[in-house]
């Protein structure tokens, strides 16, 4: 009889131990994260940046701009703004000193010290322009006038120091229009 119940207390013991250290790795897998494809860490690095920002898009206005030369060319100038710009970081707007390290300018343009880039993109994704992002100031891009205009547009922030990539609003280039 003694036997059977010290045979009875151990046989609970390591089932008790059994189940408890089944949920501590399951516990541990979970706060750690178990891989998946959706959780796969990507390159960006946390920073202060890691924020999710709406820019809020609004258009500023229009006019006309021509550029001369051998192949002169008359544009629509868009001119944008952001109606949140106190949501971005500071950080966004200094010089980076080292931008040999960053990626490539998304902008065809001359090597920039300049962090965060503005990309303009219509909403099925046919037109895309590119400019550098400068604190607080209104933006513009250049469509051809001898070119349809997209119906509504979104501007995507990136920063270059990390990856991260922030979508706008659709807005009309036309009306100004929100969607």
């Amino acid at each position: 009889m003694k036997y059977s119940v010290y045979t009875g207390s151990i046989l609970q013991i390591c089932l008790l131990a059994t189940v408890c250290t089944s949920n501590s790795i399951a516990n541990a897998q979970e706060a750690k994260g178990t891989p998946s494809a959706s959780k796969v860490p990507g390159p960006v690095k946390p920073t202060e940046t890691a924020n999710i920002i709406v820019p809020k898009l609004r258009l500023r206005g229009a006019e006309p701009f021509h550029i001369g030369g051998s192949v002169p060319k008359d544009f629509h100038k868009i001119i944008f703004t952001f109606s949140n710009w106190d949501k971005f970081p500071a950080k966004w707007f200094e010089p980076v000193p080292d931008s040999t390290k960053l990626p490539p300018i998304p902008c065809r343009q001359l090597p920039t010290k300049t962090r965060v880039f503005l990309i303009l993109r219509s909403e099925d994704g046919n037109l895309s322009r590119c400019t550098p992002m400068n604190a607080k100031e209104d933006f513009y891009f250049l469509l051809e006038k001898d070119k349809p205009i997209p119906e509504f547009v979104y501007v995507e922030v990136t920063d270059r120091t990390n990856g991260l990539k922030f979508k706008s609003n659709l807005v009309s280039p036309s009306s100004g229009v929100v969607k």
